[in-house]
């Protein structure tokens, strides 16, 4: 499967297979969340539950970074605390969230509004 953009229908991911085995998931600093062309669907429990799917920093194609300097925080990286950092290169959406600093592993969240997957 591959993740495009909702807004413009861009592909925003390489090929990627869902990655079953949670055992393959790391949450040491500065390493890969997951293991470059898979994806993960995790759950985020905030005011109500949202379902996201995560891929590789290497995964992810025909994106960049927002023009929003408030959304590009971290010391080595971007923390992706602050909202979508990622826009797609056709349209502007902002539709991922990079998170790369050296405090936490690195992956990319979609967001699950600003994306489709694509089998």
């Amino acid at each position: 499967m591959r993740f495009v953009c909702r807004n413009c229908g861009s592909i925003i991911s390489e090929p990627v297979v869902v990655l079953e085995d949670d055992r393959l998931l790391f949450s040491s600093d500065q390493v890969d969340r997951l293991p470059s062309g898979y994806a993960h669907k995790e759950t985020i429990f905030a005011n109500d539950p949202v379902e996201r799917w995560c891929i590789n920093l290497a995964d992810a194609i025909h994106l960049r970074h927002t023009d929003d300097p408030r959304r590009l925080n971290g010391c080595c990286g971007l923390d992706g605390l602050d909202g979508p950092n990622l826009v797609c290169e056709t349209c502007g959406e902002a539709v991922a969230t990079e998170r790369s600093d050296c405090w936490m592993p690195h992956f990319i969240a979609l967001e699950s509004d600003k994306t489709l997957i694509s089998e």
